[in-house]
């Protein structure tokens, strides 16, 4: 089995190295013969990080972290996704290079995403400075 993540953290890097460790562990127990095996434990360990996040002493109110997973077991290949990051499959048809992408971005901005988000008790609106004024893109909070 091969795993690939990308992490990416906003703020802080202490929020990535917990995703990056406790993810890492969980990933390795993958049956990778059984297909919904894979989707449990890819989202059991994204469930477990988010846990972590929230019981540790880091100040995760204001940081977050977006992860992309791809896993490739036997002939079969998982990606799972947390926020914005992305994966691109890149292959070479008769000498030209084509990429495709293998997952959607989780970003506020898409309106299905921003409801699925409130739904779930999610926040989205953009930062504010100290006026009050919002300052960037939407974030979820």
């Amino acid at each position: 089995m091969d795993i690939w993540l990308v992490i990416s953290s906003r703020r802080d890097c202490q929020v990535s190295i917990i995703v990056k460790l406790e993810c890492v562990d969980d990933l390795w127990k993958i049956d990778y013969y059984h297909e919904n095996t894979a989707k449990d434990v890819l989202f059991k360990a994204i469930l477990e990080v988010s846990n972590s996040l929230d019981n540790s002493k880091i100040e995760v109110s204001m940081s977050g972290s977006t992860c992309i997973t791809v896993m490739i077991c036997g002939n079969i290949l998982f990606t799972g996704n947390v926020g914005d990051s992305r994966a691109v499959l890149g292959s070479k048809v008769n000498g030209k290079w084509h990429a495709k992408g293998l997952s959607v971005d989780q970003k506020p901005e898409n309106s299905e995403e921003k409801a699925r988000i409130i739904k779930q008790g999610g926040r989205v609106h953009q930062y504010k400075d100290s006026s009050g004024f919002g300052s960037g893109p939407e974030r979820v909070w």
